[in-house]
């Protein structure tokens, strides 16, 4: 994703999650939607 110019995403779940070690590769989760 970071090679494809992605820095951010909004992530569609189930449940609300952390989810460790995605800012490590540059990624940041600006916004979470529960299903």
């Amino acid at each position: 994703l970071k090679d494809l110019g992605i820095s951010s995403i909004n992530l569609i779940a189930s449940r609300e999650r952390h989810y460790v070690g995605l800012e490590g590769f540059g990624i940041h989760i600006a916004n979470t939607e529960i299903l």
